[in-house]
């Protein structure tokens, strides 16, 4: 850097200073003072209702505001899972939430959803296409309670390990319904299969559906709570035909 690019910088920075220096206190607070909350992730709460709730906190200087605090007021709805508040300079606040929603839905004499944190959930008209869970009673439904049924948790085990190991058959599930305490039943879209998993060991039964699957073709129904076998029913044929696996 030469002689006179150094004298350019020294003066810039001695401009902007000037500027810096002559501008009155007042002015800087009113810069940073809040005139707009963005709200990211929010559905079944209105924007219209968040705006209404946190207006107390329009006008006042962004960097006195507690993000903590509104974090915490929102996290006391039920309906949130989480919150993230930050400041956007100069004026403005950006709050992203997330709304607990339905991973997959149970059937207790009507359609309910089941959020990632086992709580029962009301449905909307913005429910995904997901698969159900049948088989299970309950009491008394009281929607964003963490559950504590053992059939249930079952249920919700063997669908994470499908998720977790092959997102495909995932995606294939229309159904996971509990026969009775020691038997899950898997069915599965478009052919109808349905597959037995007993209760436990699913990463195991898992792998055994998948080399069936990669092996067979036309199957109705696979018994996968034998040790080492599966018990394969095909379309076409009465009969069942044991697997070695």
């Amino acid at each position: 850097m030469n002689h006179t690019q150094k004298i350019k910088q020294i003066i810039f920075a001695l401009f902007i200073f000037s500027i810096l220096a002559s501008t009155p206190l007042w002015a800087w607070f009113s810069f940073f003072k809040l005139s707009n909350i963005n709200w990211e992730g929010n559905r079944k709460i209105s924007s219209e209702q968040l705006d209404q709730n946190f207006q107390f906190l329009l006008g006042k200087n962004i960097f006195k505001i507690k993000l903590e605090k509104i974090e915490e007021k929102l996290l006391a709805d039920p309906r949130v899972r989480s919150v993230d508040a930050r400041r956007v300079l100069p004026n403005q606040l950006t709050v992203s939430i997330e709304e607990k929603r339905p991973i997959i839905l149970v059937h207790a004499k009507r359609l309910l959803g089941l959020s990632l944190d086992l709580e029962l959930i009301p449905l909307d008209s913005l429910t995904e296409d997901l698969p159900v869970i049948t088989g299970c009673s309950f009491s008394q439904v009281k929607y964003y309670k963490k559950l504590n049924h053992k059939e249930l948790k079952l249920a919700w085990d063997l669908y994470q390990t499908f998720l977790k190991k092959d997102l495909n058959l995932a995606n294939r599930i229309s159904e996971i319904s509990v026969e009775n305490e020691r038997n899950l039943l898997v069915y599965f879209m478009p052919d109808g299969l349905r597959a037995s998993f007993g209760v436990g060991d699913w990463e195991t039964k898992l792998k055994r559906l998948q080399e069936v699957l990669q092996r067979e073709e036309n199957l109705s129904s696979v018994d996968l709570r034998f040790k080492n076998m599966a018990v394969l029913k095909f379309k076409e044929k009465k009969v069942e035909q044991l697997a070695r696996i």
